[in-house]
């Protein structure tokens, strides 16, 4: 598959046992108001979220870039600090009992120019380990998070990730 192909499928949002990101909406101004679905990430406690996901058979190889959507529900200045990265499930080979040490990639985010506005970003990692070696066909588990205390997270209030809209693409 080209590079730019979109190449994994993503499930729904799955809470991490403990410090997860709480799920909420935006609601529009439309006279029947939308309602977006988000899942907020403190501004003052790291928080986590997991998606599982399967690496799709056409992947050739290269890297991946994942795209998030998000939002910042009251403060609208400086920085948030996205983190990603990946568990590989491999076949009979990966016990999902026992603790993994993920290896996180980094976006330093500019928070958009108003509240109600949205911040298209890009997380991305290279083939191999910071992909923890994943392969075609395998799912793995794609953790994000916001770490507040890192030195260049200074963007007050939650960041809002428009989880529904999270789209991995091969580079």
């Amino acid at each position: 598959m080209a590079s730019g192909e979109f190449i994994a499928s993503i499930s729904p949002a799955e809470p991490t046992g403990t410090d997860y990101a709480t799920f909420d909406t935006i609601e529009g101004g439309s006279t029947v108001p939308e309602r977006i679905g988000v899942y907020d990430f403190s501004g003052s406690d790291e928080e986590f979220m997991d998606f599982a996901c399967v690496l799709l058979p056409q992947y050739d190889g290269g890297g991946l870039t994942l795209r998030i959507i998000w939002s910042a529900s009251v403060g609208f200045a400086n920085h948030t600090v996205w983190q990603a990265a990946i568990r590989r499930v491999a076949d009979d080979a990966e016990n999902l009992n026992t603790s993994h040490n993920y290896s996180y990639q980094i976006v330093e985010a500019a928070a958009p120019s108003a509240v109600g506005e949205v911040s298209y970003d890009e997380i991305t990692f290279t083939d191999g380990e910071q992909m923890d070696d994943l392969e075609a066909g395998e799912k793995f588990i794609l953790r994000i998070k916001r770490d507040p205390a890192h030195p260049n997270d200074d963007m007050a209030g939650d960041a809002e990730l428009h989880a529904q809209d999270l789209l991995i693409k091969e580079t």
